[in-house]
């Protein structure tokens, strides 16, 4: 009974000893990150040329040649939303 009862002591000891420095360094990223925030200007959508109703007419490229698009969930399928969080930018 003692052997289990120090047994369980231990394994909580060693992810004690590993969680700490895991949580105090993502603590001290979320603050920074707050306290330091990183500025997005650079992706700032390409021009669009709309008509009378809102539509679409042109789209130039944004600065570097990137193509960005103004769009917002509703514009965008479900499925395709979902298969985008599966696999990350590169």
């Amino acid at each position: 009974m003692t052997s289990t009862r120090v047994m369980r002591n231990v394994r909580i000891g060693a992810w004690g000893k590993f969680s700490s420095p895991i949580l105090v360094f993502l603590l001290l990223v979320f603050a920074l990150d707050r306290t330091f925030p990183p500025n997005l200007s650079r992706l700032a959508p390409g021009q669009e040329v709309l008509d009378r109703e809102g539509r679409i007419l042109s789209v130039l490229p944004a600065a570097g040649g990137t193509w960005r698009f103004t769009t917002t969930t509703r514009d965008v399928s479900p499925d395709l939303a979902a298969e985008a969080a599966l696999f990350p930018q590169c």
